[in-house]
């Protein structure tokens, strides 16, 4: 538990200590685990290299390129439902998309399955910062192993230490699930 709560910090800090340079230089090229957003699955991996059969426009076998009829992820709802045949084709089998230049590079990958780790949100999960108390509340935390695969869910709240560099101190940690 000490090894998690140092990593939790460590992140914290070094997240908070470059987050304006992050969010300018590197959110274009990151993959989000959620649907919607520019930068999620919907976007980059589903639009580009599963509409052109999986959408909810196409009918008939030729125009579909064969895929099942009702099996679209157009919508979140549709892409949802499908969400664990997603990862086994594309993922684990790799089978998908079947015109294998289109198939799915490891960063995409690991975004579909961190995608399914967390659920399947819609939505990018929210992050709030309370000036008046100097607290920062972040609903779930995602702790990341070295290879990217998400290990543990956890809520926490946390107090501003220090503003110069910003450095928070964790008020509370609860581990919500540890993700196998």
């Amino acid at each position: 538990m000490k090894n998690l709560l140092s990593l939790l910090l460590s992140f914290f800090i070094c997240t908070f200590s470059v987050s304006t340079v992050a969010q300018v230089t590197e959110l274009e090229d990151t993959l989000v685990p959620t649907y919607n957003g520019d930068n999620g699955i919907l976007e980059k991996i589903i639009r580009p290299k599963c509409l052109g059969c999986h959408s909810s426009q196409l009918n008939g076998e030729s125009a579909r390129n064969f895929a099942p009829e009702g099996v679209n992820f157009d919508t979140f709802e549709g892409a949802k439902q499908q969400g664990d045949k997603i990862v086994n084709q594309a993922v684990e089998l790799m089978r998908m998309p079947p015109n294998s230049a289109l198939r799915l590079n490891d960063n995409e990958k690991q975004a579909v399955k961190n995608w399914m780790a967390l659920g399947f949100p819609e939505e990018t999960m929210p992050t709030h910062y309370i000036v008046a108390d100097q607290t920062l509340i972040l609903p779930e935390v995602f702790i990341i192993d070295a290879d990217g695969n998400i290990t543990t869910k956890v809520v926490t709240d946390m107090k501003l230490v220090e503003s110069e560099p910003i450095r928070f101190e964790i008020q509370q940690l609860e581990v919500l699930d540890l993700v196998e």
